[in-house]
């Protein structure tokens, strides 16, 4: 997973300012989860905007640029999952209101 998200990061223009993380398999996520998503990043774009379903947090999410360095330095099997529990105070959580562990 790392390596993935470190090839993604590593093409980003230098005029990203925020990329979204999701997993291909995540077939439930709708275009209105998307756009909620992106709406919280725009009010806080300082933050990473995570999806929040059940008890978890995790992708999609959006991270900004000043977290690009952090997922470029994920190793192994890790996914960006890592990050937002490093960081809880920098995250703003998005509910879908559908999904469920």
């Amino acid at each position: 997973m790392a390596s993935s998200i470190r090839a993604g990061v590593a093409r980003l223009p230098a005029s990203c300012t925020a990329a979204l993380l999701m997993l291909v398999d995540q077939a439930a996520v709708t275009a209105e989860d998307l756009k909620r998503l992106a709406s919280a990043w725009r009010r806080q774009p300082d933050y990473i905007v995570a999806a929040r379903y059940g008890m978890t947090t995790g992708v999609p999410a959006i991270f900004p640029r000043s977290v690009f360095p952090d997922l470029a330095s994920l190793r192994g099997d890790v996914g960006a999952r890592v990050l937002l529990q490093r960081n809880p105070d920098r995250v703003v959580r998005v509910s879908d209101g559908q999904r469920r562990d």
